[in-house]
């Protein structure tokens, strides 16, 4: 697997290890002209066609509130992300079973507390259907196996 960081996340990463056409608001870190952005997985199959993955983390502080789960949905969606870590959800294991969205497939962590933790796991459609496990620990981890056809 290639990973390239770009911004343009409707185009086809380029074999440059530049980074173009990042916002003007977008933070520079000192002593590295490099930015850092979302990151795009590339893979390539035998036949050379490439898949591109969009993939965000976001440390909600809370995610209990309906409207402020639904705009945090509708965001990642606008944003065109295929995969999406949100931490620090401050949900329980009963309250999240209800958090759905049209977009995405979730899957939740929580632990007994109720502050600074929870996180979950929000996939595409069309990627969630390739997990054949999921495992999770104390709101605090979530991994998936994924499995995809050989071409």
């Amino acid at each position: 697997m290639n990973t390239n960081t770009t911004s343009n996340f409707g185009q086809e990463p380029n074999n440059s290890s530049q980074i173009s056409n990042l916002p003007s608001d977008f933070p520079t870190f000192p002593n590295n002209n490099q930015q850092i952005h979302n990151t795009i997985l590339t893979s390539q199959t035998s036949t050379q066609s490439t898949h591109i993955w969009k993939i965000a983390t976001r440390n909600i502080q809370g995610l209990t509130d309906d409207t402020k789960r639904n705009l945090w949905f509708d965001y990642c969606k606008s944003k065109q992300w295929d995969i999406i870590i949100t931490t620090e959800t401050n949900g329980t294991t009963q309250s999240s079973s209800h958090w759905t969205s049209p977009f995405y497939k979730s899957w939740w962590s929580h632990n007994d507390h109720t502050h600074g933790q929870g996180l979950s796991l929000s996939l595409t459609p069309k990627i969630a259907t390739r997990i054949f496990k999921i495992h999770k620990w104390q709101g605090r981890i979530i991994t998936v196996d994924l499995s995809f056809p050989r071409k």
